[in-house]
């Protein structure tokens, strides 16, 4: 099966939670949404629920406005994740800092943690599956990062 539909090339890729749908962003900001069965392309307005992202698919979901406001052009959002069964999702910018912010985040705090041990543009960030560790990658420094997730329960909250 292919996807049709798009006006530049695709840069970022995500499922919702509930494995039903994929969306599809290009170069310039436009946003697919594709009905994984069927393959057909379908409007968020026809949906009467809110999807939920893991990955890319959070760029452009409404809950995290707030933090997509407090990057720009100088800094951008390179890669952001959401950790499985916790209300936490993670940042990668242009400038090599990783922030962990609360999810869903309603512009009622900043980040609560902030790494900034890249030289240059976090270009991959994910949780393993049991959620116990974090995987960063910048391609401009050459490293890979390991950090072991140690949850504070108050500080999500």
């Amino acid at each position: 099966t292919t996807f049709y539909g798009f006006k530049s090339s695709v840069v970022y890729l995500d499922f919702s939670t509930d494995n039903y749908y994929l969306q599809c962003e290009d170069t310039i900001g436009e946003v697919h949404l594709f009905e994984i069965e069927t393959s057909r392309e379908i409007s968020t307005d026809t949906l009467d629920f809110e999807l939920e992202w893991l990955h890319e698919g959070l760029r452009s979901h409404q809950p995290l406005e707030s933090i997509r406001k407090q990057y720009s052009k100088e800094n951008k959002i390179m890669n952001i994740v959401k950790i499985r069964r916790k209300p936490i999702i993670a940042v990668g910018d242009e400038i090599g800092t990783i922030r962990l912010y609360s999810y869903p985040n309603l512009g009622n705090e900043g980040y609560y943690q902030c790494h900034q041990d890249h030289l240059y543009k976090v270009t991959k960030c994910l949780f393993t599956q049991d959620s116990h560790f974090f995987i960063s990658m910048s391609s401009y420094d050459r490293c890979v990062f390991k950090w072991r997730c140690l949850i504070n329960e108050q500080k999500m909250n």
